[in-house]
C-alpha cells in the first residue's frame, strides 16, 4: 500500500520550469508559522488549521499555474485592478495575467510572482495581510506543505489520522469529555488520563483540541502545544457526527441528552459527555477560583498534590475579572469569554 501510494504521488507530479509540484492541496506558511487563506474579506494570514481555505491547489496554465482553494475551487488568486494594482481577491477564473503565477521553489523557501506584475513583484506579507510588494523586500519567502486528505492518504510517520499542523487558538463552542477507562489513541498522548477534546466548528469541519488530562489541572489548562485534529462533519443536527478522513476517530454527540460517543478501531467505544462552552467555562471559573495558585503545565510527577507548605502563596498570573483578553492563559480564572475573533473579557 505505501508503494502504491509513493507511485501514486510520483505519477500526480507536475513539472513546472524545473519544480516538481504534488497535485494534493498545498499550504503556504509564513516565517511566523501562518497560513495564507483566503476569505470573502480576501486573502490575508491566520492560525494554520487545516481550514478548506487555507488548502491550495496549482493547477498548470501553460509556464505558470492558477491558484485555488479547497474551500472554492471555481475561484483563483487574482490581483485587483484597482491602479495600485498590489491588493489580492479570488475572482472567477479566467485568462487573465493577473491570475498567473510562477512558483519559484528553492532549497528552503517558495517564491510566488505573476505574469501581470513580474518577476520583481512577489506575493508577500505586510500588516499580517497578504499582497503584492517588491520581492526586494524580504518578506515573500512561503514554506509548503502537501494537505494529507481522503481516505487513501498516507499519514505521516508521528501524526496520526486528522492531525492538524500549525498553531490554535484556543476559542471553542462545545467539549467531549470522556472517562479514564477511555484509551485515546493519539502520540505523544500519555495512555492513561481523561480524553477532553475542545472543537468548534469551521465551515463543514469541526477542529478539536486534544488532551489526555492527567488532573481537573489539565482539563481546563489551556497551555499552547495541544494536539490538533480536523474531522469533517457527517450530520450536523439532532445528532452531530464527525470523523477524520481515515475514520481513526468517529465522533457522535447528543447536544440535548449532553452525551458523546467515540469510536477508535480495534479499541473499546468510548461514552462521554457533551459539554457547551457555557457550562464548561462556568465550571472552568470555579476551578480557577479554588485554586488561584494553579499555573497550567505538565502534572507533577508527585503522587501527592496536597501543598504541605506554609510559604505565602505566590500571586496569580494574568488578569483580573473583567479585564481585556486574547485567550484564557491571559486571566487568572483561566476563562476568557471571547466578545469577537481576536478579544474578550476575563471572567
Amino acid at each position: 500500500m505505501i508503494g502504491m501510494t509513493i507511485l501514486r504521488a510520483v505519477v500526480l507530479c507536475m513539472v513546472l520550469g524545473g519544480v516538481c509540484w504534488a497535485e494534493d492541496f498545498q499550504e503556504f506558511r509564513n516565517s511566523d508559522g501562518s497560513c495564507l487563506e483566503a476569505s470573502p474579506k480576501g486573502i490575508s494570514l491566520r492560525h494554520c488549521e487545516g481550514l478548506p481555505s487555507q488548502h491550495w491547489k496549482l493547477v498548470p496554465a501553460g509556464d505558470y499555474v492558477k491558484m485555488s482553494t479547497e474551500g472554492s475551487p471555481d475561484l483563483c488568486l487574482d490581483i485587483i485592478n484597482d491602479g495600485t494594482n498590489n491588493q489580492l481577491q479570488l475572482a472567477k477564473c479566467s485568462n487573465v495575467s493577473g491570475q498567473s503565477w510562477k512558483a519559484t521553489k528553492s532549497t528552503r523557501s517558495t517564491k510566488l510572482t505573476s505574469l501581470w506584475r513580474g518577476e520583481d513583484q512577489c506575493l508577500a506579507v505586510a500588516d499580517y495581510k497578504a499582497l503584492v510588494a517588491p520581492c526586494s523586500n524580504g518578506n515573500h519567502n512561503w514554506q509548503t506543505y502537501v494537505v494529507q486528505g481522503g481516505a487513501d492518504a498516507e499519514v505521516a510517520e508521528g501524526s496520526f489520522d486528522g492531525e492538524v499542523p500549525g498553531t490554535y487558538s484556543t476559542e471553542y463552542e462545545l467539549v467531549l469529555q470522556f472517562g479514564r477507562d477511555c484509551k485515546l489513541a493519539i502520540p505523544g498522548e500519555p495512555e492513561q488520563g481523561t480524553p477532553l477534546f475542545r472543537c468548534r466548528r469551521r465551515n463543514s469541519d469541526m477542529i478539536c483540541i486534544a488532551r489526555n488530562a492527567a488532573d481537573l489541572g489539565e482539563v481546563y489548562s489551556t497551555r499552547p502545544g495541544l494536539k490538533v485534529l480536523r474531522a469533517p462533519i457527517a450530520q450536523d443536527g439532532k445528532s452531530l457526527v464527525f470523523a477524520t478522513p481515515r475514520k481513526a476517530f468517529q465522533f457522535t454527540a447528543d447536544p440535548k441528552a449532553g452525551t458523546a460517543t467515540l469510536v477508535q478501531p480495534g479499541a473499546q467505544k468510548c461514552k462521554g459527555q457533551y459539554i457547551a462552552h457555557d457550562k464548561f467555562a462556568a465550571a472552568a471559573k470555579t476551578y480557577g477560583a479554588a485554586h488561584p495558585v494553579y499555573i497550567p503545565g505538565p502534572p507533577s510527577s508527585s503522587s501527592d498534590h496536597s501543598s504541605t507548605t506554609t510559604s505565602t502563596p505566590a500571586k496569580p498570573k494574568g488578569s483580573e475579572r473583567g479585564r481585556m483578553c486574547g485567550g484564557p492563559t491571559d486571566c487568572q480564572s483561566g476563562v476568557c469569554a471571547m466578545e469577537n475573533k481576536t478579544r474578550g473579557r476575563c471572567q
